[in-house]
């Protein structure tokens, strides 16, 4: 149903504005991931797509730092559509947060996991 693009995917110690923000613990980054969705069907389709679980090399997963992730999508002003179809050929952006350590972070062979009103879609972090 969706067209999926990973935009970035980006190690920060904070997300946020001015007023409403939040930084990383020590010794850890948010992994910010920005991607985007398009409705490929002939139909309005009410089901979005999210980044469920980060995955690192060894195979654990990682949930989002949900707090995080609202500060993340503030400041980055994202289309997602919260009550809303999305119409048929509608891009919609969005983005999701992950709390890593920072040692672990440095290895290769992440994934992500992306969940989506058919199947779960996993994409490799280079």
């Amino acid at each position: 149903s969706f067209e999926i693009k990973v935009i970035s995917v980006q190690a920060r110690k904070s997300v946020g504005g001015q007023f409403f923000n939040e930084k990383a613990p020590d010794g850890a980054s948010f992994i910010t991931v920005k991607f985007q969705y398009k409705n490929i069907t002939g139909k309005p389709v009410s089901k979005s797509v999210k980044v469920d679980k980060l995955v690192d090399p060894s195979g654990t997963k990682y949930d989002e730092a949900t707090g995080a992730s609202i500060h993340y999508r503030t400041e980055q002003r994202f289309n997602k559509k919260i009550l809303s179809d999305i119409n048929p050929g509608i891009t919609v952006t969005d983005g999701e947060v992950f709390e890593v350590a920072n040692d672990l972070w440095k290895n290769k062979g992440w994934k992500l996991i992306l969940d989506t009103d058919d199947d779960d879609v996993e994409i490799s972090i280079p």
